[in-house]
């Protein structure tokens, strides 16, 4: 009979206790001494060998070959084990690799981000990008952003889309119900239809043929009237600025043509909130040649050239 360690652990059998019933060759003494000396081997042989004695807070871990030693320190918190769900707290990991990670609310504190190459998509502050490398801050470097990653909505007020390369201010109204002049005093003229209109700022309804700035800007504003007319004298409109003469378009010679035309274009810088009229003057009571469903033969329309 041998000791059964370290293949396993010792037993009654292996390592009898003596009684009053045994016979001392049942099993011999010399027989059980050396099954006692075998396990008390075989136990020093797994421990190994070593100076050292056990003390407070310290692992008990093999130093070489069949030695050992009390060297290492517990740690303060709950070991980590490999199977059982754990949470880590104040751990820095060195290199690791994490597979299907979940991180939430997490912070990055650098702005280069690696790993995004062809076979990698991702998501970083809300754009898709499917290729390149985020290397700085601010800067995507060989980045393939995909279609409508950039929405207007996502741009704020007063940035290019608002106030630079994007123009959303551009209007055409003109006249299209009959309508007559009145002799020698300056009129608004009263343009009752528009054309298009991208921002609606014009006004057909009460303060009809106004024009109202939405934003500070210089803006180009064009004109033209018909006059359905075979003479007169004296013609011509101006551009008005918050009902304040602003540029005077004049048509020098008498007309004996069917239909007499005035036109021109002035540039205006406004604040938002000026308004813009066209005011006009005939010598007589003349009617007006209104627009046609194919042609807007007296019409006003503009457009913002650039914010301030």
């Amino acid at each position: 009979m041998a000791t059964n360690f370290p293949t396993s652990l010792d037993n009654s059998t292996s390592l009898p206790y003596p009684s009053s019933g045994n016979f001392t060759n049942a099993p011999s003494l010399a027989g059980l001494n050396d099954n006692q000396n075998d396990a008390l081997i075989a136990t020093q042989t797994k421990l190994g060998i070593g100076a050292s004695t056990p003390t407070s807070g310290k692992f008990l871990t093999g130093t070489g070959t069949g030695t050992s030693a009390w060297a290492n320190t517990v740690p303060a918190g709950t070991v980590v084990g490999t199977s059982d769900s754990q949470t880590l707290t104040n751990k820095t990991l060195t290199s690791p690799t994490i597979s299907s990670p979940v991180i939430t609310n997490a912070t990055i504190s650098t702005d280069l981000i690696t790993g995004y190459t062809t076979s990698n998509t991702g998501t970083v502050y809300g754009i898709p990008i499917t290729t390149g490398v985020i290397n700085t801050a601010g800067t995507i470097n060989g980045a393939s952003l995909v279609a409508n990653s950039i929405t207007n909505a996502s741009i704020l007020t007063g940035n290019l889309y608002a106030s630079k390369f994007y123009n959303p201010y551009k209007f055409q109204i003109y006249r299209a119900a009959a309508y007559t002049t009145v002799a020698t005093t300056y009129t608004r003229m009263p343009f009752d239809t528009r054309l298009f209109d991208t921002s609606t700022n014009t006004d057909i309804t009460t303060n009809v043929g106004r024009f109202t700035a939405p934003v500070a800007g210089y803006y180009q504003f064009n004109a033209a009237i018909n006059l359905n007319t075979g003479v007169v004298s004296r013609a011509f409109f101006s551009f008005f600025k918050n009902n304040i003469e602003y540029s005077r378009v004049v048509d020098g010679s008498s007309a004996t043509t069917t239909i007499f035309v005035i036109a021109g274009s002035t540039m205006m810088q406004l604040a938002a909130g000026d308004y813009v009229e066209v005011f006009y003057y005939t010598a007589s009571a003349v009617a007006i040649a209104v627009s046609t469903t194919t042609s807007q033969m007296t019409s006003f329309s503009g457009y913002l050239v650039s914010a301030t």
